[in-house]
């Protein structure tokens, strides 16, 4: 519901990690503030996007037949999920919640980015970022972000036995039911 194209989201995120607050990072805090990072992330994606030497990097990026051939445009996927929630809880439920997400999810985000890249612990002190079990946990697991750069293919974002990751319970609860799997 974000409107957000997944190859320009993945492109800009390899770039993040191929130079994790050197020059180059697209959205470094270290170079750029906090408050630049946590309010305009979304502008900082969008402006790394419009780089045709950065999108090069996603020239391997796979999209489905349908980001090929449907979503060309962001506000198409944005609309069909406002107008599915729409749908489902009635039109101003719908735009509430559409509102609410697509805030939430870019303010978590940018959260992310800009805190866990200037404060918190280090499980992997060789790792960039760092971990923050209160951001972890109002993110689904996304603030242990020292573990996600030590590991970023990892769908587990958790390294330590105390170490909470929602997203991970829910892709495990999921697999159990045979609805995911993970290799």
């Amino acid at each position: 519901m974000t409107g957000i194209n997944r190859k320009e989201w993945v492109t800009v995120h390899w770039k993040h990690h191929s130079d994790t607050d050197r020059k180059g990072d697209p959205h470094s805090p270290v170079f750029l503030g906090f408050w630049r990072v946590q309010l305009g992330n979304v502008l900082l994606y969008r402006k790394a996007a419009r780089d045709p030497e950065i999108m090069k990097l996603g020239e391997k990026v796979n999209l489905s037949w349908a980001e090929k051939n449907l979503f060309t445009s962001p506000l198409l996927g944005l609309s069909i999920g406002i107008g599915t929630a729409c749908l489902i809880f009635g039109w101003w439920q719908g735009l509430l919640i559409a509102l609410f997400h697509t805030v939430f999810y870019l303010q978590l985000n940018s959260l992310v980015n800009a805190y866990c890249h200037l404060w918190g612990y280090r499980n992997f002190p060789e790792a960039d970022a760092f971990n923050s079990k209160w951001v972890a946990w109002i993110t689904g697991g996304e603030g242990f972000h020292n573990n996600h750069h030590k590991k970023p293919g990892s769908p587990k974002l958790s390294n330590k036995k105390w170490e909470f990751d929602m997203g991970w319970a829910i892709i495990e609860t999921l697999e159990f039911f045979g609805l995911a799997e993970t290799k």
